[in-house]
């Protein structure tokens, strides 16, 4: 072998080299770099993680003093505005409950009541345990019936769904704002509520 066929082997051998050690650097540097990336994906998925339980946490935390809140209002003060609710209207003659402002006051105790025990209700999140929103939602018109404050229509189609606990309370206290929106301010002695699948859609109108 001459000298040139030994320089031009020398070359070959040399470029075959450095293209090897080019691609396997360029194989390296792809394998680091696709570890990286699922490394962030497990980072950021953790902290997805973290965060949702951080979240529902929260939720249960809140859920849980909302639960307290409404008991303590249903049962220790809504019991103690009954008692003071009988003694007015027990130890009161017929002439001094006449009188406009003892009405007024008797009435306004009266709605205060009532106010309470239904804040209490839409509160207590355990009791959504085993109801479901459409028949609390049921129970609230007839007790407005009961009362005579207005006439409920209460009109369901297609198999409203069930939504979750949170949702339940939320749509709940919804429902019972404007109901009673409408029974103070525009004074409405009828009330249409319009629940309706699929999912959950609720319409109310005077």
């Amino acid at each position: 072998m001459n000298n040139n066929e030994q320089l031009v082997l020398a070359v070959v051998v040399a470029s075959v080299t450095l293209l090897s050690l080019v691609g396997m650097t360029g194989v390296l540097l792809i394998m680091n770099a696709n570890r990286r990336q699922r490394h962030r994906a497990e980072l950021a998925e953790l902290h997805l993680e973290r965060d949702q339980e951080l979240r529902k946490a929260e939720r249960e935390a809140t859920g849980q003093t909302l639960s307290e809140v409404g008991r303590e209002l249903h049962d220790n003060v809504g019991q103690l505005l009954t008692v003071a609710q009988l003694g007015l209207h027990d130890h009161l003659d017929r002439q001094t409950l006449a009188h406009p402002r003892v009405s007024v006051a008797l009435q306004a105790v009266d709605e205060a009541v009532e106010e309470v025990r239904r804040l209490g209700r839409s509160l207590d999140q355990d009791r959504w345990q085993d109801r479901s929103l459409l028949s609390a939602i049921e129970g609230e018109a007839a007790r407005l019936e009961r009362l005579g404050k207005a006439r409920v229509l209460l009109r369901v189609e297609g198999g409203p769904a069930d939504p979750d606990r949170d949702t339940k309370t939320m749509l709940f206290r919804v429902f019972q704002e404007t109901v009673g929106n409408a029974l103070r301010h525009s004074l409405a002695r009828t009330i249409t509520i319009h629940v309706a699948g699929p999912g959950f859609r609720m319409a109310i109108s005077d």
